[in-house]
């Protein structure tokens, strides 16, 4: 994908995301009330949510895209800190997060 497509795609991905799915996660964190998105006991659909938001969190292009969102920013220290989370996440096996030499390498592989 040329620079600019892909810079462009990037600007989109930023905008829906603030525009249309975070919106939606800080409402129903909020209703929910306990932190997580259902119940009081983390769910697959929280294990997703963080791993999502996370990743925001992480990429230089989403620089402080969580600031306008409390409850979504607060549901990661949460999460993160369950003891099984808390673990993996200090432990060698958490994948890092993948960059332009990440990307690279992955369609030298596939191509």
């Amino acid at each position: 994908m040329p620079a600019e497509a892909r810079a462009d795609a990037k600007k989109s991905a930023i905008e829906k995301a603030k525009t249309r799915y975070l919106p939606v996660f800080e409402k129903v964190l909020t209703e929910n009330g306990t932190g997580l998105l259902v119940g009081s006991e983390a769910t697959i659909a929280d294990c997703a949510l963080f791993n999502t938001l996370s990743f925001m969190k992480e990429m230089s292009e989403y620089n402080n895209i969580l600031d306008d969102f409390p409850k979504c920013k607060a549901f990661l220290d949460t999460f993160s800190a369950i003891p099984g989370v808390k673990k993996y996440l200090e432990s060698p096996r958490r994948f890092p997060i993948p960059d332009d030499a990440y990307a690279k390498e992955v369609i030298a592989a596939l191509f």
